[in-house]
């Protein structure tokens, strides 16, 4: 809506691409004592001009985990480079932005800096480091306004789909590309896979101001609720978009003496289906003012994050730790929101309590507390109303593994021990789900025994008989664990917030050998730490990994184990 200075986007594309996820690096301070040079080239050797060569170093102060850019050259016409380095281990990564025809690699024909081969350049040095670039993938497009008109020198994004080898999902940015006087784009440099497109830049942290909302394709609000574009090696044309006008929120982050904070980040969440994302980020100027904008119109809360000492300070608008309270903010279409100001004070929220379901009548058990006899658990009464109910019961107040549903029917092993319930309630929104015990029962009794009706012991013939003997049967553990094992399942879905857990356990077969259980739960290849119980509560950290559990059953000195897969965690 106003023009204001920012980083020209066109200009620091290259670079940002370039560095991707890998670190600015700290100047080099050692002499120039080595080099690398080569030749970039296409498919059949054919030069190409102008490539851009991008040189990586381990951390200068750990020399491990992370690698940081570390100077960059330009090769010439005939697509030849040189450049003078430190002694040390590098990556050498070869881009094609001139022409964007070219897929970027690492050396030695890596697309991913993991699989990349390390030079190591010593003392009077020239190593060589060629690249032969694959052909690249382009989409190609062009962004229009209310009434046709060219949304021209807006910046569109290519987000591509990722997988892990531990199964972990996520988007990560890849290509980019700048919109001309006639809104027209062409992103180039894409490897064909699975892509999501943002058209405008509603994370660029501060700058340059847009008259258009941010979108993505196909009128889609976030990259998580965005729809996935398949690019083929072909690429792909027409992918479109008509941006309608934005509107922008602005405000001032002050401390605790009432000086505006700079550097604060601003974030605009917006909920899409039934999940809440951050749709836009800014940070604070140096008067502790900033401006969201290239927002559509809708409902937000704003969040506010400090990191400038050390421990962050989280601030919701209006003056909460907690986005459930926070105040929902209406932005029309085409509009300017004033005063949403923020005051973080370090502490301040130390003892805010969230919104949780809460229990007002208790949960209570039916049922006679007798061997055999089945106990049935109700739910109690909560506010507000609960979607979800968990059951854990307990035996002389020691949690029961295993037994996890609404009814129990207790074993000999019970007899004297009382017995209670423990309910969790929750799946409503914005709220921690809150727990409820019942009252304990009367000691568990034993099972009524009922004397045999009288029979002769003398038959006819007025001899005496004997009962034939009988021989207990033979208990096969191994396989009687391997069909316990195979009536295991998990219930629940694997979405944030919720609990999934392992069903089906039986805590006997053959009605005489008793069975105990271990579980590990994993978030991707991962075992996830101190999860050893037969429920998981699913946390952020785990979104988009896939959850398994794995279930070891015990009986007679004998396990058996098997992993249920329990899904990837939306």
């Amino acid at each position: 809506m106003h023009a204001r200075l920012r980083r020209p986007a066109v200009a620091l594309l290259a670079t940002t691409l370039a560095a991707g996820v890998l670190g600015a690096a700290p100047a080099a301070e050692a002499a120039a004592v080595g080099s690398i040079e080569g030749a970039v080239t296409g498919p059949g050797g054919a030069a190409i001009p102008f490539a851009q060569v991008t040189f990586y170093v381990l951390d200068p102060a750990t020399r491990e985990f992370t690698w940081f850019q570390d100077g960059w050259a330009r090769a010439d016409g005939e697509g030849r480079y040189s450049k003078d380095l430190p002694a040390g281990d590098y990556l050498v990564q070869f881009s094609d932005f001139q022409s964007g025809d070219h897929l970027t690699e690492y050396w030695d024909d890596a697309y991913d800096r993991d699989d990349a081969d390390v030079v190591t350049v010593g003392a009077g040095d020239e190593k060589v480091a060629d690249a032969e670039l694959a052909p690249a993938a382009h989409v190609t497009g062009r962004l229009t306004g209310p009434g046709g008109a060219p949304v021209g020198f807006t910046t569109v994004y290519a987000f591509r789909h990722m997988t892990t080898e531990s199964g972990f999902e996520y988007h990560q940015q890849i290509g980019g590309a700048q919109t001309d006087a006639n809104g027209a784009y062409d992103i180039g440099t894409l490897a064909p896979g699975i892509y999501r497109i943002q058209f405008g830049d509603s994370y660029s942290m501060g700058g340059q101001q847009t008259d258009h909302a941010t979108e993505w394709w196909a009128d889609r609000a976030s990259l998580e609720s965005g729809t996935d574009l398949v690019v083929p090696a072909a690429g792909r044309e027409g992918i479109d978009a008509e941006l309608g006008l934005d509107s922008e929120v602005s405000g001032r982050v002050v401390g605790a003496d009432d000086t505006g904070l700079e550097g604060v980040v601003v974030g605009a969440a917006r909920k899409i289906g039934t999940q809440w994302h951050v749709v836009a980020t800014t940070r604070t100027s140096e008067d502790g003012t900033y401006l969201l904008d290239g927002l559509q119109t809708g409902t937000y809360r704003f969040v506010f994050n400090d990191f400038s000492n050390g421990e962050p300070i989280v601030e919701w608008w209006d003056d909460t730790a907690f986005r459930g309270k926070a105040t929902a903010v209406e932005v029309g279409p085409n509009t300017e929101v004033e005063g949403i100001d923020a005051a973080l004070v370090a502490g301040e929220h130390d003892d805010e309590v969230g919104l949780t379901v809460t229990n007002t009548i208790q949960p209570t058990i039916s049922g006679s507390p007798v061997v055999g006899s089945t106990l049935t658990a109700s739910t109690g009464t909560w506010n507000p109303q609960p979607t979800q109910y968990f059951f854990e019961w307990f035996i002389d107040g020691v949690p029961l593994m295993g037994h996890y549903e609404s009814t129990y029917v207790p074993t000999a092993a019970d007899v004297g021990k009382s017995i209670s319930v423990l309910v969790t309630a929750g799946g409503v929104e914005d709220h921690a789900y809150g727990n409820a015990m019942s009252a304990s029962t009367a000691p568990v009794a034993g099972a009524p025994v009922i004397a045999p009706p009288a029979t002769s012991t003398t038959p006819a013939t007025g001899l005496p008989t004997t009962p034939p003997a009988t021989t207990a049967p033979t208990v096969d553990v191994p396989a009687g664990l391997a069909a316990v094992l195979r009536g295991v399942d998990t219930s629940g879905k694997p979405r944030v917030g919720r609990t999934v857990k392992v069903t089906g356990l039986d805590t006997l077969f053959r009605s005489t050998t008793a069975v105990s259980y271990t579980f590990q739960w994993f978030a991707g290849s991962t075992k996830v730490k101190k999860a050893t119980r037969s429920k998981l509560k699913v946390v952020p950290s785990m979104k988009g990994t896939k959850l398994a559990v794995r279930v070891t059953a015990t009986a007679a000195s004998t396990s058996r184990s098997v992993k249920l897969k329990v899904g990837r965690v939306s």
